[in-house]
């Protein structure tokens, strides 16, 4: 799957590892995402966070949710 970047980050990593995706935000904050447990439809590259590095909007099941990783070269 390619992640969708809306604008052309100045950090990618275009021969580097695949994109990570290692926070969902939860109730009670930042979780470990473990994404084999989510049927993702469809993600998008929000940006690079000042505190949280890149960020990330996932579609699952008719959700959206926030997680953070790393882009690297933008495909999962």
């Amino acid at each position: 799957m390619q992640v969708e970047i809306l604008n052309d980050p100045l950090e990618t990593n275009k021969a580097g590892k695949k994109t990570q995706l290692t926070h969902i935000k939860g109730n009670n904050g930042w979780e470990k995402f473990t994404p084999s447990t989510y049927l993702i439809d469809r993600v998008v590259y929000l940006g690079k966070c000042r505190y949280d590095g890149d960020m990330f909007a996932i579609y699952y099941n008719n959700i959206i949710s926030f997680c953070k990783g790393d882009l690297n070269n933008g495909t999962l």
